[in-house]
């Protein structure tokens, strides 16, 4: 689509049209029968429509602090209940004092551990082959007794003295593997003491975990947290109670002011609207018909919330915020819906019990055009306002529409020829298959199609010559009563 030569989204088109364009379908009739749309109607006709937005928001605000301080309490009645137990488990978590880390880390010490213990097994039975205090071992020992054989004080055989180096630098090598073995076992006995508190640590650990059914040491220390935060929440909830109900207290006097104002506004707002619409329906042929509004309080009920040692001022904060909220809801301290006396002296009922289908469809336009007085839409979209009435009640309801037409473009969907012929324009809206499809046909019709078209509304399939003279007299009756009563069309319908 495209606005003042800038391409725009349909998206965006969509958000404009609303400001556009006002659409009166057949389902605002049956809106119209539901009281708890009343408020809305009413609420259009306020000097400030922002007064019914800002109710809103206040009771919004209001009623998330009463369900944060209804939640609040439930914590803290359930901490209480158990906090002997929370206590026990608490003091058993903190003498272990957990942690990720260090889980993690005996683990991983545990782990080297047990393959440390295959390595110092191995290197005992080693020590054992090669140690001088094994008899039947190869050792250093040996190999030093052998070497002084070879090289005997007559002995100068270059041969032998090379195989007695060969076995003194065997004894020295033999020697040394020895001494590093040893060390390596003398430090495991260090270790020993060491890995016992380990093992006994990590037990604990893996005891508290079945225990408590925990799959992993996360669940462990979110436990631990978890407790600490419930006891913290019983030493602390009191204060964070009353610092609630102060802040919902505060909100809710403000909520009370902008209700009360928003009463105000509606009870004139309801004045106006008895009054104009009252007298739009008089034109209508709905003579001495009268539209009144009557407004009801609202009534609701808000839980009592347990306050025993709460100091009075706080009782007090409490009780006040209590009853404005059950005094009012999102749309104020009010219902409302409309009543209708069809006739002089008759006494007012609700609109749904009295009203017929072409009443409903006259007070549905006489509010839409005294809504729209000073409106800002520019365009205006009626879909079969004109069901249920027929006659004379049409012919005046083609005439509003054409008094509206002068401050509006009027868009009207009709089946009646006394509605239709008051636009300046027709078109005629066919249904056809096309290809397998079910399209539908807009048609500009010229000034013979019009009275083709009016003709066929009068007399049915077939068009007839009574039937055409009798368009031609509603158009040309028509015409005469718009230059009468309008003197400066401003737009067409």
């Amino acid at each position: 689509a495209i606005i003042n030569d800038v391409p725009i989204t349909l998206a965006t088109l969509k958000i404009i049209s609303t400001y556009l364009i006002d659409i009166f379908a057949q389902h605002e009739t049956n809106r119209l029968l539901d009281p708890s749309s009343h408020l809305d109607y009413i609420d259009e006709f306020l000097d400030d429509n922002q007064t019914a937005q800002k109710v809103r928001q206040l009771f919004a605000d209001s009623h998330a602090k009463l369900e944060e301080l209804q939640s609040l309490a439930e914590q803290i009645h359930t901490a209480k209940r158990g906090q002997d137990y929370l206590e026990f488990r608490l003091q058993e978590l903190e003498k272990l004092d957990p942690s990720i880390d260090d889980f993690h880390e005996l683990k991983d010490k545990l782990e080297k551990h047990r393959h440390r213990e295959k390595t110092s097994s191995l290197l005992q039975h080693v020590q054992a082959l090669i140690s001088s205090e094994n008899p039947d071992a190869l050792n250093s020992r040996h190999l030093r007794r052998a070497s002084q054989m070879l090289i005997g004080k007559e002995n100068t055989n270059k041969l032998l003295e090379e195989i007695s180096q060969h076995l003194i630098l065997a004894s020295e090598h033999l020697e040394e593997a020895l001494f590093k073995i040893e060390q390596e076992l003398t430090q495991d006995d260090d270790q020993e003491n060491s890995l016992e508190n380990m093992e006994a640590r990590f037990s604990e650990y893996k005891a508290l975990m079945r225990k408590h059914q925990f799959k992993d040491i996360e669940e462990l220390v979110n436990e631990k947290t978890r407790l600490s935060e419930e006891l913290q929440l019983i030493a602390s909830g009191k204060e964070l109670f009353t610092k609630l109900v102060e802040q919902g207290e505060k909100i809710s006097r403000s909520l009370k002011i902008a209700a009360d104002f928003l009463s105000t506004a509606r009870l004139k707002a309801a004045e106006k609207i008895s009054d104009k619409v009252s007298r739009e329906l008089g034109d209508l042929e709905m003579k001495g018909a009268f539209l009144s509004v009557e407004f009801s309080p609202i009534m609701r009920r808000i839980s009592e919330l347990n306050f025993d040692g709460f100091d009075e001022a706080t009782r007090r904060a409490w009780h006040s915020w209590k009853q404005i909220l059950e005094s009012t809801s999102e749309s104020g301290k009010e219902k409302a819906q409309f009543l209708l006396s069809s006739n002089p002296g008759e006494p007012l009922y609700p609109l749904q019990k009295i009203a017929s289908g072409g009443e409903m469809a006259r007070i549905m336009l006489a509010i839409k055009k005294v809504l729209t007085s000073g409106a800002s839409s520019c365009v205006l979209v009626f879909d079969e306002i004109d069901t249920g009435i027929s006659g004379k009640v049409a012919t005046v309801v083609g005439q509003k529409l054409k008094e509206l037409s002068q401050s509006f473009q009027i868009i009207c969907i009709s089946h009646l020829p006394q509605v239709a012929v008051w636009a300046d324009q027709h078109l005629l809206a066919q249904k056809k298959t096309h290809k397998q499809r079910l399209i539908t046909q807009i048609t500009l019709l010229d000034a013979r199609d019009r009275e083709q078209e009016i003709a066929r509304l009068l007399s049915g399939a077939d068009v007839t010559n009574p039937s055409l003279a009798n368009a031609r007299e509603l158009l040309k009756m028509s015409k005469i009563s718009s230059a009468s009563t309008i003197k400066t069309p401003k737009q067409k319908a």
